[in-house]
């Protein structure tokens, strides 16, 4: 797979309508394929990506390491598990009861899907092209500015292994700012899947026309509940130091605040802290965090400021751990400074995280079956979190389900045909 260096494209008006042309006139191309063609295409180009390292290796030297924010170890790292997790997913048993053929029923695809990428996790594409790609609906996607490499790789991939395919898939890139480009790209939108905080939300509910229906990821925040008797369990600080490292907190599944059931004792929670410390700063030798611009570097001199008065702090350059028993500090800016506090048990717990309404992503456990069970059953009514063990808060299944819903799901809908009706020939 030939891959040219290349200097960042920028759309015009012009540009942008023919992008949108051209997917479009591949709809009925990728729909016949077939859903086993296309799912085996998506995981086809994700394997190419992992088996051809010199190519790809330069490609992300020269494009994606200069524009994601993270090291290029952690780069590399995650970039290697978003592709083995769609390689190694049932990405067709996933979406044939999307597709299932029913008496009375017809299938509805929009003519194609418009995406938004934020710019927090570069590889967060991968789920939407492949649900999309998956279930014959082609994409014009709007990655967050300076982040288009990985989006241009994983299509250059695509149009090696299937070119039809490839061709449904239409990246463009201008400045979030350009309020016309904006505007001329949600035009015709009859589906758009946006992914950003609360500003980008509102702005693209404004611009969208009346008629698209909005798929909206907007600004998520994930915790972790460690109970007493898990604390004994000497693999758990390594595993929350995984979860807290990953793409360096910037991400939804980054867990910000965790929990620790008060009744532990506190040479326990110590150790375990200790523990978490030397783990993260284990971490930082072999997944550097990536570098701070000065907003982060303030805001983190500021929060550890505060953390040292009126909590117990434990610091590395690359890191901290600041412990709250009784939550009075704020959740840290991110880049590995974790905030961590005590509450009653299970019940406070959900008590506690209410607040966070729609917005709590995910949630780690460490805790017994029984325990997790109680969170469950006492979750608000207006939260869906994922629930995962500690550990594996940043490798959520490929197909799992994403605030909710099946990631799928939002993608198609169907004509129903009622019995009596006439019938089509």
């Amino acid at each position: 797979m030939s891959l040219d260096r290349l200097d960042e494209p920028q759309d015009t008006l012009v540009s942008l309508c023919a992008v949108r042309n051209k997917i479009v006139a591949k709809r009925e191309a990728v729909i016949a394929l077939g859903a086993e063609r296309r799912c085996q295409a998506l995981r086809d180009a994700a394997d190419l990506l992992l088996n051809e390292p010199h190519e790809v290796s330069q490609f992300l030297t020269h494009h994606l390491f200069p524009s994601v924010g993270l090291s290029q170890e952690m780069t590399r790292q995650v970039f290697r598990d978003a592709l083995s997790s769609l390689t190694n997913c049932d990405l067709e048993g996933s979406l044939t009861p999307q597709l299932g053929i029913r008496a009375g029923y017809h299938i509805s695809r929009p003519e194609c899907c418009h995406i938004i990428l934020a710019g927090n996790v570069f590889t967060a594409c991968l789920q939407p092209f492949a649900m999309a790609l998956g279930v014959g609906i082609p994409i014009i996607c709007k990655p967050a500015s300076e982040q288009w490499a990985f989006p241009w790789l994983f299509r250059r991939a695509l149009q090696h292994v299937e070119p039809d395919l490839a061709e449904a898939l239409g990246i463009v890139t201008f400045s979030r700012n350009d309020v016309e480009m904006m505007d001329a790209f949600l035009d015709s939108a009859m589906l758009a899947v946006v992914y950003g905080g609360d500003d980008t939300i509102r702005m693209v509910r404004r611009k969208a026309p009346a008629t698209c229906r909005l798929v909206e990821h907007g600004h998520g925040i994930s915790l972790a509940y460690l109970d007493q008797h898990s604390l004994h369990d000497r693999t758990l600080a390594k595993e929350l130091a995984l979860d807290i490292a990953a793409y360096d907190q910037h991400g939804c599944l980054s867990p910000q605040v965790v929990w620790l059931e008060a009744g532990a004792p506190a040479a326990h929670k110590y150790e375990f802290l200790t523990s978490l410390h030397e783990e993260l700063s284990r971490l930082e030798m072999l997944l550097p965090r990536g570098p701070l611009d000065e907003g982060a570097a303030a805001a983190q001199m500021q929060w550890r400021g505060v953390a040292v008065c009126i909590a117990q702090l434990f610091e590395a350059s690359a890191h901290a751990i600041a412990y709250s028993p009784n939550g009075d500090l704020d959740s840290g800016p991110g880049f590995r400074n974790i905030l961590v506090c005590d509450c009653a048990g299970p019940e406070e717990f959900t008590r506690l995280i209410a607040p966070y309404g729609a917005h709590l992503k995910q949630v780690g456990l460490a805790c017994s079956p029984q325990v997790a069970r109680q969170i469950l059953e006492t979750l608000a009514p207006n939260q869906s979190p994922r629930l995962c063990p500690v550990g594996q808060m940043q490798k959520p299944p490929f197909t799992g389900y994403t605030e909710g819903l099946h990631p799928a799901s939002s993608f198609v809908k169907w004509v129903h045909m009622q019995d009596g009706s006439p019938a089509i020939l």
